[in-house]
């Protein structure tokens, strides 16, 4: 019976990358599975990239934002969502004295 044992990869053995640096090999799967034909591939690699932002980039986050799935659009506007809120001011309140929200008055 053969036996499996992990593969470790003696260049990285003992040492750890910085928790904001992905590697190329890693960066560069995101990327096939991003322009994968399967829509769940692409899901995946959008979940990847909301979990992990060293995966995002303009590009990939511009295509997988016109996907033909919603899902993906949906997974990538809370990405592109959180960096415009963290990235602009908030927004003022709105004093037009109409007395609230919707249904107010009347």
């Amino acid at each position: 019976m053969p036996v499996f044992l992990p593969v470790y990869s003696q260049r990285w053995e003992g040492r750890f990358l910085p928790r904001d640096v992905a590697e190329p090999e890693a960066i560069e799967q995101i990327e096939l599975m991003s322009l994968h034909e399967a829509w769940w591939a692409r899901l995946y690699a959008a979940h990847i990239m909301q979990q992990e932002p060293e995966f995002q980039s303009p590009e990939r986050l511009a295509r997988l934002a016109t996907d033909q799935n919603i899902l993906v659009r949906e997974t990538i506007a809370t990405i592109t969502s959180d960096q415009t809120e963290e990235g602009s001011e908030p927004e003022p309140p709105n004093d037009a004295g109409d007395g609230g929200g919707e249904g107010a008055g009347g």
